[in-house]
């Protein structure tokens, strides 16, 4: 099919073609836009963001839930969300994104690559996609639990966890099962490929002694064994009667490793966010101290060290907003970063996304929303 810069030079020819001389043909077809392009208010001709190979392009609508978000390393950010929803930030196209529904109907819940063109995505129902420049090819690793994260140190060597305490390991030629003892894990991270961690939560039952039933949960971290190939419990936060959940792993090294997350104890009017560090060899609850940074929020995602908060962490949270730790002091952020799902960073880059369409860019100054 003829496009349709290409049917008006056609058509025009067959008009007025006999009329004109090869100079004055020169004339008519000059001022035409060229396929491919956007034409500029200014007559620059600006680059339109290429597509995405293998995907369907659509709009990002105002209500989109947008859940997992990476930066490339050649400075392209990516993001995912509910619907098989994925974008593609290009510099080289004046920083504009480009919108498409990699999966039909299935919730995107995360993204992470490897490298430029070989990204991982996870998503509902066991949903494992891989992209490595022309299609997303559906990946099968065993289950059709809801896959909540994915995370790798290089091409061979990927993890993937979800509810039913489901994990898997691929390592460049087949997907291992490396499942633990949790109802939910919501995160997966590493320093390097030897020191990575999972996090969850296990929902659990006590007696009392009168006999009646308590409902509590454990928030569990797992930290992997390359030996055995196996995930190993490394620290417990038990609550008697409540909720918890961690739903975010993030850190500099293996000595520096934040996970945050939610917790509502029993009795309380609303939940608390939660957060915990491993520092050096143990880890600790470090959740701010300031119940107005904690109450009615959840805490997300981290990163740690990133632009802003070079000696501390960025904290990704749902509720009023994000919050910032600059060495052992916590701050809000303002408004603008509430209601975010995901956070990353890649040198001085850092961008967030969230609920209803939202991204944000830091600039060094300030978050600022791009959508």
């Amino acid at each position: 099919m003829r496009d349709f810069a290409s049917s008006v030079v056609v058509d025009l020819l067959h008009t007025v073609g006999p009329m004109l001389n090869a100079r004055s043909l020169q004339m008519v077809v000059i001022p035409l836009a060229f396929a491919g392009c956007v034409e500029a208010a200014n007559d620059d001709v600006i680059t339109a963001p290429d597509r995405i190979a293998g995907c369907t392009e659509t709009t990002l609508a105002p209500d989109a839930r947008l859940t997992g978000v990476w930066i490339a390393p050649s400075g392209a950010v990516w993001a995912v969300g509910d619907g098989g929803l994925v974008g593609r930030r290009t510099p080289s196209a004046d920083d504009a994104w480009q919108w498409c529904q990699a999966a039909t109907n299935v919730d995107l819940s995360s993204i992470w690559g490897a490298a430029d063109d070989d990204l991982w995505i996870t998503g509902a129902a066991g949903t494992v996609l891989r992209w490595r420049g022309d299609s997303f090819d559906p990946i099968a690793v065993g289950t059709t639990a809801d896959l909540s994260a994915v995370w790798g140190s290089g091409a061979t060597n990927v993890f993937v966890v979800g509810d039913g305490g489901i994990a898997r390991h691929y390592d460049g030629a087949t997907w291992a099962t490396a499942d633990v003892t949790a109802d939910e894990l919501g995160a997966v991270w590493g320093a390097n490929a030897k020191d990575v961690w999972i996090g969850g939560q296990r929902r659990t039952t006590t007696t009392t002694p009168g006999g009646g039933q308590l409902n509590g949960c454990t928030a569990s971290l797992h930290r992997w064994n390359t030996t055995t190939r196996t995930f190993t419990l490394e620290q417990s936060f038990p609550q008697e009667h409540g909720a918890c959940g961690i739903l975010g792993i993030g850190g500099s090294s293996a000595s520096d490793v934040w996970a945050v997350g939610t917790e509502f104890p029993a009795g309380a009017a609303a939940s608390f966010a939660f957060a915990a560090h491993l520092d050096g060899g143990a880890w600790s609850r470090a959740t701010p101290p300031d119940e107005d940074l904690t109450i009615e929020r959840t805490y997300t995602d981290v990163v740690a060290r990133a632009p802003g908060a070079e000696d501390g962490a960025w904290v990704a949270a749902t509720g009023i907003s994000a919050v910032r730790r600059a060495g052992s002091t916590w701050s809000p952020a303002d408004q603008t970063t509430a209601d975010l799902l995901d956070i990353d960073a890649r040198d001085a880059q850092m961008f967030a996304v969230g609920e209803d369409a939202k991204i944000l860019r830091w600039t060094g100054a300030e978050w600022l929303r791009e959508q």
